[in-house]
């Protein structure tokens, strides 16, 4: 027998034996499956040799540190490791303490979310750069004072999920996935509104932007006005159908057969005329590629229906959690939305001739 010391209490199992299956049979539940896919069931004990594994999910400091994966390490003579879990007689009540956080920056909202293996909370706070009437006053503050647009945005996701730590007794974030508009993953990284979208990428690969987490997940957005939260909401609906986001600016996804369309109405206010650009909109639309159902979302959804109703059929719906949530969790999610991404084209409805005719009969 080989004799285990987790925590600093000795534990017996026979040789060849799962080190993570002897942390379970002594009462450490861990919140995945075991099979290397997640890289959560982390331990400390530098008696173990890194594996390919642990270099896949764990920064060079950490492995140093001593910091192990469980899930492909096996006894082979006897170590003295710790784990970093809250643990007491019934094994049904352990907790992990690692989690993941899921943020979505909206023009009206910003959502975060404690993740474990699974969404477990919710917050909803109020976007502080929505004092900005329109898109291009928002860019234009930015030019004009940067640094501060950029902390109150990086202090309310940062502000939430600490809180969201504490009541789970996490401290920090293995990943903390972002779902946002080009503009605003500029304004939290600090970049200027002209960087592109590999400069971003970059910029959250070497910092993480200020925020409680050791590294950041960029969902993939189109461009300065169709967010990764719309493409992750776009990937669950069925083909033929429009996705119409609500807010300042009035986005339109089309989700098509082999390719998907995308177009923007800027600093829509949702007045008489900007009804009739939303009617236009959905027209140009369905002339270039027929779609069975609207799904409405964001604060400005009620009046957009108005709009639409009398031609189209209208479903409201709210942005989901979830959808960020399965893109932090899941690789095959976040290739299709790689994959949604790369089939979008973005068009300039104001540039198409048959979009200016259909605006015309409107008036």
């Amino acid at each position: 027998m080989i004799r285990i010391e987790i925590n600093g209490t000795p534990y017996e199992t026979a040789a060849g034996e799962s080190i993570k299956g002897v942390l379970t049979e002594a009462g450490f539940k861990f919140p995945c499956g075991g099979v290397g896919r997640c890289g959560k069931c982390r331990i400390v004990c530098k008696d173990l040799t890194p594996t390919d594994l642990d270099r896949r999910f764990l920064t060079e400091r950490q492995i140093a540190d001593g910091v192990r994966l469980a899930c492909d390490k096996v006894a082979t003579g006897p170590i003295s490791l710790s784990c970093e879990i809250s643990h007491d007689e019934k094994k049904e009540d352990v907790v992990l303490h690692e989690c993941s956080v899921a943020a979505t920056i909206c023009d009206e909202d910003v959502t975060v979310s404690i993740v474990s293996d699974h969404l477990v909370e919710t917050v909803k706070k109020k976007n502080p750069l929505n004092v900005y009437p329109t898109m291009k006053a928002l860019a234009e503050a930015y030019q004009k004072d940067g640094g501060t647009l950029t902390k109150s945005l990086r202090a309310v996701i940062g502000k939430e999920s600490v809180e969201l730590f504490e009541k789970y007794g996490g401290a920090k974030a293995q990943v903390t996935a972002l779902a946002a508009k080009d503009i605003y993953l500029k304004i939290l990284a600090g970049l200027p509104l002209s960087a592109t979208w590999e400069d971003v990428v970059s910029a959250t690969e070497n910092d993480p932007c200020g925020l409680p987490t050791e590294s950041i997940y960029l969902l993939p957005a189109l461009n300065e006005v169709i967010g990764g939260e719309v493409i992750a909401e776009c990937v669950k609906l069925k083909e033929k159908s429009l996705l119409v986001d609500c807010e300042k600016t009035a986005t339109f996804y089309l989700i098509g057969e082999k390719d998907d369309l995308a177009a923007a109405i800027w600093d829509c206010s949702y007045d008489e005329i900007g009804k009739r650009c939303v009617r236009a909109a959905a027209k140009y639309l369905s002339h270039e590629e027929k779609f069975s159902a609207v799904y409405l979302y964001g604060k400005y959804a009620s009046e957009a229906e108005d709009a639409l109703e009398d031609d189209f059929a209208c479903i409201r719906k709210e942005k989901s959690p979830e959808s960020v949530v399965d893109a932090l969790l899941s690789f095959r999610t976040r290739a299709k939305l790689n994959k949604e991404k790369n089939r979008t084209t973005y068009i300039r409805l104001y540039d198409r001739e048959v979009f200016q005719r259909f605006l015309t009969e409107e008036e």
